[in-house]
């Protein structure tokens, strides 16, 4: 990947990257398993997206558990509920509302990540995520 953009990635594998991101990877598991199941070699561009967009649901469910465990152990301890509290209502009180859509501070942060990464990835960029896409290329190459 000496280049931050693959030149030869086609439609096709633009599509099916950012649908594994805007569905946690779920779709790239899919694609994986029938690249297995009929032993075709997947281009390393849509290789680099799938099992980011894995590795990025993973790292998403492993932090929002931990918080989540986290935040209800401190809010047993007393003086520290009440900031606790406060802390969990900033975050998740819907900031921005229309018709039935209701964003939270959290949820503008993912939905623009998810923005960013869909875009990048439909423009043919191996788009990196700090810390993540290192991972993700350690591993492949």
């Amino acid at each position: 990947m000496e280049n931050e953009y693959s030149q030869n990635a086609n439609m096709s594998e633009r599509v099916v990257g950012s649908l594994s991101y805007l569905t946690s990877g779920i779709v790239g598991l899919i694609w994986l398993i029938i690249g297995v199941v009929t032993k075709k070699n997947m281009k390393q561009f849509l290789q680099y997206h799938i099992f980011q967009s894995i590795f990025l649901m993973l790292t998403f469910y492993i932090i929002a558990n931990l918080l989540a465990l986290v935040m209800n152990i401190l809010s047993y301890i007393p003086f520290l509920n009440k900031i606790v509290s406060g802390i969990n209502f900033v975050f998740n009180v819907p900031f921005i509302s229309f018709a039935f859509i209701h964003l939270s501070i959290i949820n503008i942060f993912i939905l623009l990540f998810l923005v960013y990464l869909v875009i990048g990835t439909m423009l043919g960029k191996y788009v990196k995520v700090p810390w993540v896409s290192d991972i993700i290329r350690a591993n492949l190459y």
